[in-house]
């Protein structure tokens, strides 16, 4: 208990609200990242302490998504398009009662583990989830916001420190009869095996492995990234500097820069902001055509 107790969540609630205060421009008020690192261990770190100090009084990291079967393919779950049993029902009801619904997360992996960035509204109106897939390029910004303040945050990044052993699988969720609209995408883009839609655009030919497409920023046509340039590109959006990147992938700075240059010309973006949003605007839908 005195673990919880002392967790940054709710020593620090008001610097962690103010990181978190672009989201209310979309009606999003409740956010949380959860990492599940490579031992297995739990550490998460949330805007709302009052629910960050319930869930993990009731141990819920026992029974929550991150150990659900159905999050392992996807990038993104609607928990609308799921039906909890258990442990996790409750869970769910005792969000409610503290006024988050239509929990939408995006999952990630990188060294630390895998990552589970969850939203939610005080919002009931189930019509809600369009706002998330509407701006999906903008919740991917905010969560690079978001990392980025609580690495330069030393009492903030300490809840990553605070870890709680998962022992006891309680998860229980299955897609309802609907389907989730991640299974249905995933049904279209099987169909789709000879064809991509790109933003509009039909590509005759699949991508190569090696590349991504992206879309100019003006002219709308496909441009495809080589591989060496959107590793630069990867690396910048999880926060690293031009330094940083330049030593991890063996490249000179004046080369990382110089792709930089390259990327934002070919793709019609005057500064790096024009680049970060078009990144995050495109990449997602497409890693999930190419996965």
């Amino acid at each position: 208990m005195n673990k919880i107790n002392r967790h940054p969540v709710l020593l620090h609630a008001s610097d962690i609200r103010d990181i978190c205060e672009p989201l209310r421009n979309l009606n999003i008020s409740y956010f949380a990242h959860v990492n599940i690192d490579r031992d297995g261990q739990f550490s998460a770190i949330s805007n709302n302490p009052g629910f960050h100090k319930h869930y993990l009084e009731k141990e819920y990291y026992h029974a929550d998504i991150h150990l659900s079967s159905l999050s392992a393919p996807s990038r993104f779950v609607l928990w609308s398009g799921l039906e909890c049993g258990g442990s996790s029902a409750q869970m769910q009801r005792d969000a409610n009662e503290f006024n988050l619904y239509h929990t939408f997360t995006i999952i990630n992996q990188d060294v630390t583990g895998k990552n589970f960035y969850h939203f939610s509204t005080h919002i009931k109106d189930l019509s809600f989830n369009q706002t998330y897939l509407s701006n999906l390029d903008l919740l991917q910004m905010f969560i690079q916001h978001f990392c980025n303040n609580i690495r330069e945050s030393q009492h903030l990044s300490a809840s990553y420190k605070i870890k709680f052993m998962i022992v006891d699988n309680q998860a229980e969720y299955t897609v309802n009869s609907s389907g989730s609209l991640y299974e249905q995408r995933l049904a279209f883009l099987n169909e789709m095996s000879e064809k991509e839609l790109i933003t509009g655009t039909t590509i005759n030919c699949r991508p190569k492995k090696s590349r991504i497409i992206l879309i100019h920023n003006e002219s709308k046509r496909p441009v495809p990234i080589p591989k060496q340039q959107m590793k630069c590109l990867d690396l910048l959006m999880e926060g690293y500097t031009g330094k940083e990147v330049a030593r991890k992938l063996g490249l000179s700075l004046r080369t990382v820069n110089h792709y930089l240059e390259a990327l934002r010309d070919k793709l019609g973006c005057k500064t790096s902001k024009e680049l970060i949003a078009l990144y995050y605007g495109q990449v997602i839908q497409q890693r999930n055509l190419i996965s």
